[in-house]
């Protein structure tokens, strides 16, 4: 699902125990074989049926499992709630007066079953193995329904959602529309379903709306009539799919004929994109990238498509940044809607990354699902990991792979503190479903994957990934599956090199030492263990067995060659051991690389000469950024860990100054912006800002202020990182002057431009490149040149593009404008969907946050209410901006304001935030002042 708006892959931009509840079973309903309990009393004569089992907590209870659905909903966005009718066809294991459905915030007006018409009373469950909370309810029969097959007949109501979850209602410039996002448990909220993952079965749809709407849904329509004012519309019957690939999209909508695409099935796929009224133009970029894309997943996979149509749609209002139901995919407006002609490098990679994502979801997760949450891994892990190889394939000049290696640190920040979940684990309630859509099931699960494929081998690996696929197709599956799979093509021990990494929180660190001894050939010492920041709480018990534990590590050292370079590889699944290079007459290597390519999900650490010896070569070559950039990040987790002091990076960081390879400058910008919230108060001194510029100017001085014709898009992404951080952090006033200038030209023109967009066609305003108008905004916020108001406009733009540059905009405020930003957030003039990412990135401030936390205390619960509720709801994730925090007294407050204001699910959040907020503490108390003496290695 979902990559995370513009966050989930950049991304987006920019996530269980081992397989319990494992099967091979391909069929899309698992017949469950667990006996029953004792039966319960008789009552009035009638023999009583034995009350249902349920096989796993947060599970219905077995015996009773859907065939088909029949749903036909009335729906109408202009009015407060919709109503339908469902026919669920259900297979019956054994007899039972008792049926286990969900329905969440739906009124049942009548279920009966099937032409017999008998009653059935709609109660919620007593067991304490039910979620009553999230909407199980229970249909008492007065006698008990017969092993077999039986047709429940259920009507319905509803009120749409108010934060964009279930079937909800959005406006836009006067027009109404609904959408539906179901993932992970919400489609509970549009009709009574069986709404687990592990029930794949058919859906007959029909949808009733006005007259003067269009309505669309999995499958390409059937037939249409028109009855009054309302338009009928029945869909073909799908494929087998789990009530959270169901989706419907309703509205006063344009339709853009993206033509057919070549597929392997042998006709042509019909592509078409679903935009807003008056919208059309801006769509013909991402129909592109669809119909390039697609293809290249086909070959990866060896089968095609596997449904009738394709549709992308283009939502006014979105919680989540995209979502691959079957043949409708769904995005956030801003992420396929563009200007193709004068597109930014970053808006093409971004929607490339996200469109690819959510085609690889077609195959994995849709054609193959999941039998439980705790397997979401198989989902979005392999949909993250398979959209950088579709995008590197199909444009490599993008360096997707590089991408996903520079969030790679984030989540390593993350998943080294003591409180980090497992990627797999036991899943036990809709709540801790929810909260496995994080960084860790997207971005580790993606960086596992690509170890293990460059480990096994790609074309090996590849074919394993189709055997899986054959297997389970239009089923069910689990990790262990796949495993089975990979490790019948590869030939080595997939599942457990993958189980200790997937099965357990942590980071490995292995300390690599090269060792050149007469007589023998040069070699190199391993020694493994868990890596731990300074400040973590010490492990105990189970936590510290598991984290002693070693894990199964493929590691690939790169080392020096009289011809060049050199690789050897081995897995280290014990806490020490060693690795022989090939003899040469060069004797002793210049230097190793103990993560050849960064493939592996580790860091690494060598002695002060060998790294110095690895920066010297990489520094002459200018062919390794990678290198680089692995040496600056390792060395910033040694420092973190108290290994290393901040002289060695800053010495580190001048030697690479003048960088232009995007992967180098992301780095560099990464690690300064860390030294800035550990090392700096809350106002950051002239000696930090010398600092940035000293680093930073080089580099864009080659590069320059403006784009040029046919340069590299990863050319002028790293201009556009350069441009923010030394406007922002560095104080650069060349930077500051140049960034006014065109975000005071860009409000201007862009106003002008859009009051009558020509089929909603933006025109770029005169003499502001698409690159570097949203950055000009930051900047110029960020240094009091603009006032929010200098945003309202734009906010209020049709065009998607413009409307997020100025909500990024938004968390740049000055100190003087946080009021008014909070108002904007509170008010409604900043969507829902955006509401808790602008907030979090002010709290992420430090020179604003004791002024925001004091905010907090009182206007935090406004602020909750517009946030978004897809998923673990937003505004439970928010807590985590405590890991910005760097002085005790201030997370002391600010965690009390969280506390104080607690939302369902964000206890977690909360303690990720604290532990990361003491580690920076401790971090800045044991590097003294001696970390703010940035000139010391001149």
């Amino acid at each position: 699902m979902r990559a995370r708006g513009t966050g989930a892959l950049s991304l987006a931009a920019l996530l269980s125990c081992v397989v319990a509840c494992s099967t091979t079973s391909s069929t899309p309903a698992t017949k469950p074989t667990a006996r029953s309990l004792a039966p319960s009393p008789r009552r009035a004569g009638v023999v009583a049926a034995r009350a249902p089992r349920r096989l796993a907590p947060g599970w219905l209870p077995e015996g009773v499992r859907p065939l088909r659905y029949a749903l036909d909903l009335q729906v109408d966005p202009r009015q407060p709630g919709f109503s339908g009718s469902v026919r669920i066809r259900v297979a019956v294991d054994r007899p039972t007066r008792r049926v286990h459905i969900h329905a969440r915030g739906l009124s049942i007006a009548r279920a009966v079953l099937g032409a017999s018409r008998r009653l059935a009373r709609v109660e919620r469950p007593s067991d304490s193995g039910a979620e009553p909370a999230w909407g199980e309810r229970v249909l008492v029969f007065a006698a008990p329904l017969s092993r077999g097959e039986h047709e429940l007949r259920l009507r319905f109501s509803g009120r749409f959602d108010k934060r964009l979850a279930g079937l909800y209602r959005a406006q836009q410039g006067g027009r109404h529309y609904a959408y539906t996002q179901f993932e992970a448990a919400d489609a509970r909220k549009a009709f009574p379903c069986f709404d687990e993952p592990r029930f794949k079965v058919p859906f007959d749809v029909t949808l009733r709306v006005p007259r003067s709407m269009r309505a669309f849904a999995n499958t390409p329509r059937r037939d249409e009539r028109v009855e009054g004012d309302t338009r009928v519309l029945r869909f073909e019957r799908t494929k087998a799919l789990p009530t959270y690939l169901v989706a419907f999209v309703i509205g006063d909508l344009d339709v853009v004929d993206g033509g057919r695409i070549a597929s392997r099935s042998g006709a042509g796929l019909p592509l078409r994109a679903l935009v807003p009224r008056g919208k059309g133009s801006l769509a013909s970029g991402s129909l592109a990238l669809t119909r390039a894309l697609l293809p290249v997943l086909e070959r990866y996979f060896g089968r095609a498509y596997p449904y009738r149509k394709l549709d992308i749609a283009a939502l006014v209002a979105f919680g989540s940044g995209a979502m691959e139901n079957a043949g409708l995919i769904t995005f956030r407006e801003s992420g396929i809607l563009y200007d193709s002609v004068s597109a930014s490098a970053q808006q093409v990679r971004r929607t490339a990354w996200v469109i690819a994502h959510e085609l690889s979801h077609q195959w994995f997760g849709n054609l193959v699902t999941m039998r439980w949450w705790d397997d979401l891994w198989l989902n979005e892990a392999f949909a993250t990991w398979m959209s950088v190889k579709a995008v590197d394939a199909y444009r490599p000049e993008l360096r997707a792979r590089e991408g996903l290696r520079s969030i790679r640190s984030w989540v390593y920040d993350i998943d080294a503190l003591r409180s980090a979940r497992a990627v797999r684990q036991s899943v036990r309630s809709v709540s801790q479903a929810e909260a496995a859509f994080d960084g860790l099931t997207y971005i580790k699960g993606a960086s596992v994957l690509d170890m293990l494929e460059a480990w096994a081998g790609p074309r090996a690996f590849q074919r394993g990934v189709q055997a899986y696929l054959a297997r389970h197709a239009f089923g069910n599956a689990t990790a262990a599956d796949l495993f089975r799979a990979l490790e019948a093509a590869t030939k080595k021990p997939v599942g457990r090199v993958a189980r200790t990494f997937l099965d357990r929180p942590g980071v490995p660190l292995v300390q690599a030492e090269l060792r050149c001894e007469r007589g023998r050939a040069p070699r190199v010492l391993l020694e493994q263990r868990r890596y731990q920041p300074l400040g973590a709480p010490a492990l105990r018990g189970k936590s510290r067995a598991t984290a002693d534990a070693p894990w199964a590590i493929p590691i690939c050292v790169a080392y020096a060659t009289p011809r060049g370079s050199d690789t050897r590889c081995t897995l280290l699944d014990k806490p020490r051991g060693e690795l022989s290079l090939s003899r040469s007459r060069a004797g002793c290597p210049a230097w190793i690389h103990p993560n050849a390519a960064e493939t592996g999900y580790y860091h690494w650490s060598l002695p002060a000469a060998q790294l110095s010896a690895l920066a010297s070569a990489t520094r002459r070559a200018k062919g390794s950024p990678s290198s680089a950039a692995a040496i600056i990040e390792n060395t910033w987790y040694a420092v973190a860990a108290g290994r290393s002091k901040p002289r060695v990076l800053y010495k580190l960081l001048r030697r690479f100054r003048g960088a232009t390879n995007r992967r180098l400058v992301a780095q560099i910008i990464g690690v300064l912006q860390r030294v800035r919230r550990v090392f700096e108060p809350a106002r950051a001194s002239g000696a930090f800002g010398r600092f940035v510029r000293a680093t930073l100017r080089p580099s864009l001085a080659k590069l320059g202020l403006e784009p040029r014709r046919g340069e590299p898009p990863t050319r002028r992404m790293a201009r556009v990182a350069l441009y923010e951080t030394l406007g922002v952090l560095g104080g650069d006033r060349r930077v500051i002057a140049h960034a006014t200038g065109l975000a005071r030209r860009y409000v201007a023109g862009t106003a002008a431009a859009t009051k009558k967009p020509r089929g909603g066609a933006a025109k770029k305003p005169q003499g502001v490149a698409a690159d570097l108008a949203p950055v000009a905004l930051r900047v110029a916020l960020a240094a009091g040149k603009l006032t929010p108001r200098a945003l309202r406009s734009l906010l209020a733009s049709p065009l998607p593009t413009v409307r997020v540059a100025a909500v990024r905009a938004l968390s740049m405020v000055a100190a003087a404008h946080v009021d008014t930003a909070l108002d904007w957030l509170a008010s409604g003039v900043v969507g829902t969907q955006n509401t808790q990412r602008v907030l979090e990135a002010l709290l992420r401030r430090p020179e604003l946050q004791r002024t925001l936390y004091a905010r907090l205390e009182t206007r935090l619960p406004a602020l909750q209410a517009r946030m978004p509720s897809f998923g673990r709801s937003s505004a439970a994730r928010l807590p985590g901006a405590l890991a910005a925090v760097c002085d005790a007294e201030l997370r002391a407050r600010a965690a009390a304001v969280f506390r104080k204001h607690a939302t369902r699910g964000s206890e977690h959040a909360l303690a990720q935030g604290e532990e990361r907020s003491a580690s920076c503490v401790a971090l800045r108390r044991w590097a003294g002042a001696e970390a703010r003496r940035y000139d010391a290695t001149r």
